[in-house]
């Protein structure tokens, strides 16, 4: 985390259940390399929230790693549909607030 944060790595090689949560990693780089996915939205979404939050001066960019004609693909597609009816959730919930 030292050298992460003191720039000296340029890639973060994660998987979620080992930087899900508890790491403040926005002061390092902002390149996240994704080798193994997770099925779970909230875990995929809290991982990247490492990088991307108050504090993070440079775009981060989420680099995953896919072999094609794999499930990984399937993840891929399974992670944006979850995050599309979550947001689709959250809208409609905001909108009937405002009622």
């Amino acid at each position: 985390v030292g050298d992460w944060t003191a720039g000296k790595i340029d890639f973060l090689i994660v998987h979620p259940d080992s930087a899900g949560h508890g790491l403040n990693l926005q002061d390092g780089g902002h390149h996240m390399v994704w080798y193994g996915l997770t099925w779970k939205l909230e875990s995929y979404d809290q991982t990247i929230a490492r990088l991307w939050r108050s504090g993070q001066t440079k775009k981060v960019i989420v680099h995953r790693i896919v072999a094609v004609g794999t499930v990984d693909e399937d993840v891929c597609k399974t992670l944006e549909m979850k995050s599309g009816v979550q947001s689709a959730l959250l809208t409609a919930l905001k909108e009937r607030a405002k009622k």
